[in-house]
């Protein structure tokens, strides 16, 4: 399955767009959409992905967005692992209750850590409320594509994306390595 990224689209790009595809993250954070158009975006479309993250709003702003998509069907949260803790906890009780599943996320720009940092990751992210743990990290040389495509071995769920253009393989290696 493939899944794309919105942003910098109209709400009728997004629909359109969506409609189209099995599954999308909704990139609320690049997406100049109102709440009602959020909820009815989210309404709309069974497999989509409701992201976030910090930067240029408000944690309130932040939350309002998160918060209507998953209760107007996000079949998927993604939580910033760097979330303040109660953001985090309000919001993964709140996709609880409305039958959403969560990813935890850690997202490094820069580099891709050592095998065992990696793991460490991965599973706090499943310790910290995630059915399924993202971890995306720039792919520096093909030893870091190496160490992501191995986190597929551990016993939880989990996305392994490698950022950059020798990361590339891991997106399509994913989905035959069992990523969900």
């Amino acid at each position: 399955m493939i899944c794309i990224s919105l942003v910098d689209k109209s709400f009728k790009e997004c629909l359109a767009i969506t409609r189209q595809w099995e599954m999308a993250e909704v990139r609320m954070d690049r997406l100049e959409l109102g709440m009602d158009e959020i909820k009815m975006l989210f309404n709309a479309s069974p497999g989509l992905i409701a992201t976030c993250r910090k930067g240029g709003m408000t944690d309130d702003e932040r939350w309002q967005r998160l918060s209507g998509a998953v209760s107007s069907g996000a079949a998927w949260v993604d939580i910033d692992m760097e979330s303040d803790e109660p953001f985090r906890k309000d919001l993964t009780r709140l996709a609880t209750k409305y039958g959403c599943r969560i990813i935890i996320s850690y997202h490094n720009f820069n580099a891709t850590p050592g095998s065992g940092d990696l793991e460490s990751l991965a599973l706090k992210c499943i310790r910290m409320g995630g059915d399924v743990a993202k971890i995306a990290c720039m792919v520096r040389e093909i030893p870091d594509t190496v160490r992501l495509l191995k986190l597929y071995e551990l016993d939880i769920q989990v996305i392994s994306i490698g950022m950059g253009r020798l990361g590339r393989i891991t997106r399509l290696a994913a989905p035959f390595l069992g990523a969900p």
